[in-house]
């Protein structure tokens, strides 16, 4: 489904989980940040379910645009976080501060949030504070009218998102400093500027259409100024490079059908509502009108989501129709996150019908696109994408591992399960090294490392059984 539309210079919401936003700082003297960098580590930190409470409160009511009342949550969690000695959580709770004060026209006091923020960062060394930090008090800076601090926050963050691998933000960052340097009167610098950006773009489209990922709608934030890019070129007559700006935009202003779109949005909600059949039918006819536009994506996600319908139906068969023809167009178009998602979907529908052979087939063929992804130009992969191909080989070591118990191949079943663990393992240091807490999804891993941890006791293996069952208790603490 489609996002709204937000305006261009909209403040950075950076991720904390899977994605929980990362917002602007409130007023913590550096003086009280000088504590060693382990205590940054979201692994050793303590999280308060009050305060987790009141962070999820201060988004629901921030979306909503209940400022003052978003205001009064994100302060109560700070103080807890504070309390807690949580500086990461203090600092991401800075961020949504500021980013409340900028939407309630309060200027200075999101610049003093995010310096704040930016404080911890920079104590810590943690790119994504500062980043995140720098970036919203360029937006500040813009709207006050104060252009040369805008540009100098905004390139104080560019080489920060290219050393996280932020390619987005890299290229959000280059097309606000031209914003800011055309209110200079510096328009050379601005398309020298624009033109990186241009050149950004076009590296992560290649990427997602790599992925058969649809082109989200932030994008849609560029229009402006990429025509104003074009405005540039135009007169310093550059006619044929001013196309090529105009094909990209043209690019971004394509627009899924957005009926097929409502309809697909409305089966999500009903399958989450368990209205199995309503849900069969605005799939359906969402599945219609995308083949009648020859959205190969809309199809394939419309066919994914009709393969769980059924499913929950008690309909196998059908299920497995609608897998294998997702899974058809995934290799038809070469898309391997089509095709991992169908693959694996057939091999839970498989292990559901008492099918093992064909689930471990299904399982074996989603881990070897899921690795192979992983070797595939890793230096020009957003960790976000890595972590991703990383958690979809974990999941399906789980599931081979699951199958293989049901048939008693218990020893077969463990060395799955210990690969799993090694990968997960890999994913916790990238989590923790991109200070990201463990995703919600991530419980689902209690009840096979459970298991595990039985197999391993019944095979006299204790130390190995103990390590399991820390990394259960790592997830049970999140």
């Amino acid at each position: 489904m489609l996002l709204p539309s937000l305006r261009f210079t909209k403040p950075l919401l950076l991720s904390i989980a899977l994605p929980l936003a990362l917002l602007t700082p409130v007023a913590v003297p550096l003086t009280q940040a000088q504590e060693t960098p382990s205590e940054i580590d979201p692994t050793n930190i303590q999280r308060n379910q009050e305060a987790n409470r009141l962070l999820d409160q201060g988004m629901d009511q921030f979306d909503a645009d209940q400022y003052q009342a978003a205001l009064q949550s994100f302060q109560a969690a700070l103080e807890r976080f504070r309390q807690n000695g949580d500086r990461y959580y203090e600092a991401s709770v800075l961020n949504m501060l500021g980013i409340v004060y900028d939407s309630m026209g309060q200027s200075q006091q999101a610049i003093e949030s995010y310096e704040q923020a930016l404080s911890i960062g920079q104590a810590f060394g943690v790119p994504e504070l500062e980043a995140a930090a720098l970036y919203n008090l360029g937006v500040v800076y813009a709207s006050i009218n104060q252009p040369q601090q805008a540009v100098e926050s905004y390139q104080q963050a560019l080489p920060l998102y290219r050393e996280t691998g932020d390619r987005y933000r890299e290229m959000m960052s280059l097309a606000l400093i031209a914003e800011a340097l055309i209110a200079q009167n510096q328009t050379d610098l601005a398309i020298d500027y624009f033109g990186q950006s241009v050149e950004v773009f076009a590296a992560i489209r290649a990427e997602q259409i790599d992925q058969a990922v649809y082109i989200p709608s932030d994008f849609e934030l560029l229009k402006e100024p990429y025509h104003r890019y074009v405005e540039l070129l135009n007169q310093q007559n550059r006619p044929q490079e001013a196309q090529q700006v105009l094909d990209l935009i043209k690019e971004i202003e394509f627009v899924r059908d957005e009926e097929a779109d409502r309809l697909l949005g409305q089966g999500f909600d009903q399958l989450n509502a368990n209205q199995y059949q309503a849900a069969l039918q605005s799939f359906q006819a969402a599945l219609e009108r995308f083949r009648q536009n020859e959205d190969r994506s809309g199809e394939t996600e419309t066919l994914l989501n009709l393969g769980l319908v059924y499913d929950s139906m008690g309909q196998p068969q059908q299920a497995i129709e609608s897998y294998q023809q997702a899974l058809s167009i995934g290799q038809a178009i070469g898309a391997p996150s089509l095709e991992t998602a169908a693959l694996s979907s057939l091999g839970n529908v498989y292990a559901s019908i008492n099918q093992p052979q064909q689930a471990i087939e299904s399982y074996q063929q989603a881990l070897l696109l899921y690795q192979r992804e992983q070797e595939i130009r890793p230096l020009t992969r957003q960790w976000e994408i890595r972590l991703l191909m990383r958690e979809g080989e974990m999941w399906s070591l789980i599931s081979i591992a699951k199958v293989l118990i049901a048939q008693n191949q218990t020893d077969l079943a463990s060395d799955y399960f210990g690969q799993s663990v090694d990968v997960f393992a890999a994913i916790r240091a990238e989590q923790i090294a991109q200070n990201i807490y463990i995703p919600s999804n991530f419980e689902s891993l209690k009840e096979p490392y459970h298991r595990y941890a039985e197999l391993l006791s019944q095979h006299n293996r204790p130390q190995e059984a103990q390590q399991v069952l820390d990394l259960i208790r790592e997830v049970e603490s999140r």
